[in-house]
């Protein structure tokens, strides 16, 4: 039988925490009907039917069997999300409980028991600031919808187990492979409009390949971003954690959206959509250097 999953775990009759209003995607195991020939596609809808909620297939997920949906327009309150085959019998669902987002200039708090599931466990939850709202809207139209909201494009959602940017909604990742050069090109084009517009977008902090980027200036890089460029809203100074290090996310208790983050109107403008559609059609240019971010920042 098909189940639900999130992050790789079957979440089947579950109750998931999401934003109202704000995309949501979910995988499903099994997502063909093999009693006949050829086999068939189960149904993935709500009940009761509501036509203000899109369902949309994102294609399988690579190298596993699930194909991801989107779904979009969901309302405060619980939805139920169920797979069906043609003789309309539920293979799996799970419910959605939709909570309003929060209203921009009320000081957002995300906090870890906020985020537990029944389980106790913190899930990776997209309770989306408006900044990165804002940013996945001008990126999707800026690139002509070659990056989107879903899986390996623009993903904003976290790893299940912790509070930190990405669970917070405070957090984008923008995949690029470096290790292709097309991709890597568009990139470093991409970063060269983030830090031009740093100050109408308001981003804290960029990590790529070896490098790390501020507000002010470059800093230390973060591994493991090879494939996609990190961009975040994450002010430390308005963090809450136990224990003696800031930097050790296990121990994060309480992250508070910055001002900042709670007003998308200077990110999703015609002057930076017009600047990301150039620097993703111009995929000859050289790659960033030392001497260039320098100037960059001036």
């Amino acid at each position: 039988m098909a189940n639900f999953q999130k992050n790789g775990r079957n979440v089947h009759g579950e109750v998931l925490a999401v934003t109202a209003g704000q995309p949501f995607e979910i995988g499903l195991w099994g997502p063909l009907d093999t009693r006949s020939t050829p086999a068939v596609a189960l149904e993935v809808l709500v009940a009761p039917p509501n036509a203000a909620v899109r369902i949309e297939s994102k294609g399988m997920l690579a190298g596993q069997n699930v194909m991801r949906y989107l779904v979009t327009g969901l309302p405060v309150g619980a939805t139920l999300l169920q797979a069906r085959d043609r003789g309309n019998l539920v293979w799996s669902q799970v419910t959605l409980e939709a909570k309003p987002a929060a209203a921009a200039g009320a000081g957002a708090i995300v906090t870890k028991e906020q985020l537990k599931d029944k389980a106790g466990v913190v899930q990776a939850r997209y309770p989306a600031s408006p900044a990165i709202v804002s940013l996945v809207k001008v990126l999707t139209r800026g690139t002509g919808g070659g990056l989107k909201a879903g899986i390996a494009s623009l993903e904003s959602a976290g790893r299940a187990g912790t509070l930190y940017e990405h669970t917070a909604g405070l957090a984008l990742d923008i995949y690029r492979n470096s290790g292709v050069a097309a991709q890597q090109a568009q990139a470093h084009n991409l970063i060269r409009v983030f830090i031009a517009n740093r100050r109408e977008m308001g981003w804290r902090n960029m990590f790529y390949e070896q490098r790390g980027f501020t507000a002010s200036g470059v800093t230390s890089g973060s591994v493991n971003h090879h494939d996609h460029i990190h961009i975040d809203w994450m002010d430390f100074s308005l963090l809450k954690f136990e224990g003696s290090s800031k930097f050790d996310r296990s121990q994060w208790t309480e992250i508070t959206w910055p001002t900042q983050a709670q007003d998308g109107s200077r990110i999703d403008t015609p002057a930076i959509e017009a600047a990301i559609r150039t620097a993703w059609e111009t995929s000859s240019a050289a790659l960033l250097t030392d001497a260039e971010i320098v100037t960059l920042y001036s």
